[in-house]
Order: C-alpha cells, then structure tokens, then sequence
C-alpha cells in the first residue's frame, strides 16, 4: 500500500501506470467514481495531456464504478460529470473518442439489462478494469457498496456479477448500478481517495483493526501491494 499526499502525486502515479502497463500493447480500462473527489484529477489531466503519449491515449476506456438510476441527461448522472469535465475537454483536443467513452445509462432500457450491457462493454474491452478510482465517502463507502449493506452483497452471491443493482441506497438516489466487489478485486491497480476534512473519520476507520469490511467497505483493499491512498485531510 502506498500513501499520496496530494493530486500530483495521484496523477504521476496514474501516468507511470499508464504508460508502463499499456506500452506492453494492451488497452485499458479505466473506472472513476463520482463526487467533488476525483476533479482535481481531472484538471491535472487537463492541464497536463502530454505526460501520456498520444498513442496511450487511443489504448484507454472510460467506464464508471458506480452510477445513480436517473434518466440520461441527468444532472445527477456520475456519467454526464465524467463526460462534461474530462470527456469531452479530451475528445475536444483529438486525444480521445467518443467511442472509448461508455456510459452506463441508456434510453428505455431497464435496471437488469443495463447492468448486462455493461459488463458486455467491459468485457469486450479486456474484462478487467486497469484502474479503479474510488472516493471514499464519509462512512467508509466506495461506489455504492455501503456499510451494513456490503455483507448483504457478498452473502448472495451477486459477487459474481461486475456490476449491482443497488435498490436500498442510503443516499439518494435509492437505486443505482455499482461495480461490484469481484470487479472492484480484479482491478490491476487501486486509488482510494480520502479527500476533505469530513473523511478524516473514514480514514481512521480504514485502519482501525477491529473495524471490517462491512463496518468500512474501503477496507476491501486493506493492505493490497496495488493499492495507493491519496490522503488529504486538510
């Protein structure tokens, strides 16, 4: 497990990753999470394009951990955030397309199939994420897999699926698609980010040692040599 102390140091991380894991031939398949967490990062690739090369960048998928049940076009879609913050600024300077960019929410098309059609997507593109960003929230949650709902999740055996149905969210919406544990193990690299002085009790939770992953689902990594913590408390 490595400890990062700032957004640059994320972002040299996630280059050397890149640039090492798919200079190898493969494309990769990056996961991001929702929230105020993960824009710093997205500036730093913003501000920052060059670090990877042009021909990396036609090797990355875009793909979302988590997503909340709402109509496309939503404001409260993680997807429409990723796509006018970092997609689309991207696609804008020829770097990527929009054929690499996968949104998880389709027009009339039920919570089953949609679950269904991503994990096909992502399975077409390498069945495993490279990357997974994961902000940590308050309570110890990553995507939406919550504390007393993570045991739940692993018990019935959806583990075996990539992708949830999360019908019983603590957080509004109630329903949302959430990359699931087995998925979330897969990843060849892992970025928690305890970010803000509101995760300061999360991430004491994180290292508490009689605390587990049902109590603090972050915990599902604890430990992990492919596993970075960007920890900013401030």
């Amino acid at each position: 497990m490595k400890i990062l102390d700032n957004y640059q140091q994320l972002f040299s991380e996630l280059v050397s990753i890149i640039e090492s894991e798919l200079s190898k031939g493969s494309s990769g398949a990056l996961g991001f999470c929702g929230g105020r967490s993960i824009r710093s990062l997205y500036e730093q690739l913003l501000d920052n394009p060059d670090y990877i090369s042009k021909e990396n960048w036609k090797k990355l998928q875009f793909f979302l951990v988590d997503e909340r049940l709402v109509s496309v076009g939503s404001r409260e879609s993680n997807f429409l955030q990723l796509e006018k913050e970092l997609l689309e600024p991207l696609r804008k300077k020829s770097l990527i397309s929009s054929e690499q960019m996968h949104p998880a929410l389709k027009d009339d098309c039920d919570a089953e199939s949609l679950i269904e059609l991503y994990q096909d997507t992502l399975h077409a593109n390498g069945k495993e994420l490279l990357v997974a960003f994961l902000g940590v929230g308050e309570d110890g949650h990553i995507a939406s897999l919550f504390p007393g709902h993570f045991s739940g999740v692993l018990e019935s055996g959806a583990e075996e699926q990539d992708f949830l149905l999360v019908e019983d969210s603590p957080k509004p919406p109630l329903r949302r698609i959430s990359a699931s544990p087995s998925l979330l193990r897969r990843a060849r690299h892992v970025f928690l980010i305890f970010s803000g002085s509101a995760k300061r009790q999360a991430w004491d939770n994180f290292n508490n040692p009689d605390l587990g992953v049902d109590d603090c689902p972050a915990k599902l990594f604890f430990g992990q040599s492919n596993l970075s913590c960007l920890v900013n408390l401030a």
